[in-house]
């Protein structure tokens, strides 16, 4: 039911491979094929070589498993969220982005900062830019900022540091005239 199709002699003997060569329990058994169903990678050639990887993983009790799968889909979840943020859809990542994403999964960069730094890459430049929104995220983690909260106070700081050191060019040519005048 896990597969949804009903198994003939050589999914018989794959099921009991898996069970014997690595001493998996029924449980773990069900979560592999469960898993496999639901990214629709069923074909007995994968779901071995994925017994086999988990197992020299060291992945062996369904304890394990379940922790690294739950892992793998929060991955997956936050892989989507920044796959719609930057309108990359379904094809496939460059090898530049799948580094830089892969790299803020890893991390466990929140979210919403990165949303907050495109958002930032966009109001500054006008367009999105993986290494303009990878270098904001890169200054506000080295500065101590991990929340888009902190980001966005760090952000109204700089503006406010920005308008106070900017002059009025009334009051310069005024200053200017009376030095001239004065002269």
């Amino acid at each position: 039911e896990v597969l949804g199709k009903s198994f003939n002699t050589h999914d018989y003997n794959s099921l009991l491979y898996i069970k014997v060569y690595f001493k998996f329990s029924d449980e773990y058994i069900l979560m592999l094929l469960a898993h496999c169903a639901e990214i629709e990678k069923s074909s007995w050639a994968y779901i071995r070589k994925t017994a086999k990887n988990l197992y020299d993983e060291g992945i062996d009790t369904f304890e394990k498993l379940d922790i690294h799968f739950s892992a793998r889909r929060n991955k997956r979840s936050l892989e989507y969220k920044i796959r719609r943020l930057f309108g990359v859809g379904e094809r496939e990542f460059t090898k530049r982005e799948r580094e830089t994403f892969e790299k803020w999964i890893n991390s466990k960069i929140n979210f919403e900062l990165i949303e907050k730094a495109y958002e930032l890459t966009i109001d500054n430049i006008g367009k999105a830019s993986l290494a303009y929104t990878t270098k904001v995220l890169d200054n506000w983690l080295e500065n101590g900022i991990k929340t888009a909260e902190a980001a966005t106070e760090s952000i109204e700081k700089h503006k406010n540091k920005l308008s106070m050191s900017t002059f009025d060019t009334d009051d310069f040519f005024e200053a200017a005239l009376k030095r001239s005048s004065e002269m």
